[in-house]
């Protein structure tokens, strides 16, 4: 069976697609035969994790159906690697890539003498963050003997009506997709990639929160004031002064959209995305910042949704295949995305031996900060230069 990608799924296409990449680490050691026959039974209902990019014409791919299913590796390491060494962790998993005929999922077993490491990476351009979580629960509830509900699968509810042509200069494709089209490939390697850990306790982030709400007259979400906060780090250690600056929030619309729900499996994003320059990103406070980042999280419409595929339908069809990988996230000069993976279920994922002891994401995406959730209550946040 084919399925043809959504216009969203094409952006993760090509070289440096953003794999998704996380390692979950246990106390004690997994049962490979039973890891692996139940990610067997869950590659039969989410068939997209164990297909291949085909093309179908110089525009568009398909998933088309892989015999062999996903990529899978077991080995056993007499030595542990530090948790807090994040390039070495790359030893721990084999990374997937959005190109034709590549296993667009890649799992790895690891035992080592405290117990286990599952790396898991699946190609960006067959699920997002939601969508990933997706497939890992149900793999979960089927290694632990329940059912699992079918998924959506069909990308043809996201190819939009009406399909935009043009103008794609930069400016245009950032405001109606959130995303920044540059004149620069992504780069294919990205194992120079240095990640930044920081973890806030509970008390950490309610007094972040009071701070900013006192600055200002409006309701905000932790989301806001943290994402504001995260962005004036890194604009501090990280930019040059004198540039317009570009911020975006990876905005999940299966809330937005009526034509898909919770069900859908793919890619459901758009950047909720604002310009603001140097000078006013230092000048403004906490809370300030923070309420613009609310109003573009509460801009994201159905019909802002649907002006987004349109443009991304529009310039894939004109422009190529190739066009998708000039394609960022974040502008790889003056940009920064926030990604909020905090409500996920990464912290119930039993495959035998409860839950991960600890957990890190290792998706190679610079100019990107990712929120994920501690068992003690705070947020972790993991930052790609």
């Amino acid at each position: 069976m084919s399925i043809r990608l959504s216009p969203i799924d094409h952006l993760f296409t090509g070289r440096g697609g953003y794999p998704i990449n996380f390692l979950f680490f246990f106390e004690g050691r997994l049962d490979p035969e039973k890891v692996r026959s139940a990610l067997d039974e869950a590659l039969v209902v989410f068939t997209p994790c164990k297909s291949v990019l085909a093309e179908s014409d110089p525009s568009t791919f398909l998933f088309e159906a892989n015999s062999k299913g996903a990529s899978w590796d077991f080995q056993t390491i007499s030595t542990e690697i530090p948790r807090d060494d994040l390039a070495g962790l790359g030893k721990y998993f084999s990374s997937a890539r959005s190109l034709p005929n590549e296993p667009l999922t890649r799992v790895t077993l690891t035992h080592h003498k405290s117990g286990s490491c599952l790396g898991v990476s699946i190609s960006h351009c067959v699920v997002d963050g939601y969508s990933y979580f997706l497939f890992l629960t149900a793999w979960v509830r089927i290694l632990n003997g329940k059912a699992v509900p079918a998924p959506v699968l069909d990308r043809l509810k996201l190819v939009p009506k009406n399909v935009f042509h043009g103008p794609f200069d930069a400016d245009t494709v950032f405001e109606k997709t959130g995303f920044s089209l540059v004149n620069e490939n992504r780069p294919g390697d990205e194992s120079n990639v240095e990640w930044l850990v920081h973890d806030f306790t509970k008390d950490d982030l309610d007094s972040l929160y009071k701070k900013a709400s006192s600055e200002v007259a409006h309701r905000l979400s932790l989301n806001d004031v943290l994402s504001a906060d995260l962005w004036k780090r890194f604009a501090r250690d990280h930019q040059k002064p004198g540039e317009a600056l570009t911020f975006s929030c990876a905005y999940d619309y299966r809330r937005t959209y009526p034509k898909i729900d919770g069900s859908y499996f793919g890619n459901a994003v758009r950047g909720a995305a604002f310009k603001l320059a140097y000078s006013d990103l230092l000048d403004l406070n906490h809370g300030e910042l923070a309420l613009k980042i609310n109003a573009a999280v509460k801009s994201v419409s159905a019909d802002s949704v649907e002006a987004s595929l349109s443009c991304l339908e529009g310039l894939r069809l004109k422009m190529g295949l190739e066009s998708m990988e000039k394609f960022h996230v974040a502008n790889p000069r003056t940009g920064f995305l926030v990604t909020n993976l905090s409500r996920l279920p990464l912290l119930e994922l039993d495959f035998g031996t409860g839950a991960p002891t600890d957990f890190k994401i290792l998706t190679p995406a610079r100019r990107t900060a990712v929120i994920l959730p501690l068992s003690n209550g705070g947020l972790r946040v993991q930052t790609a230069l």
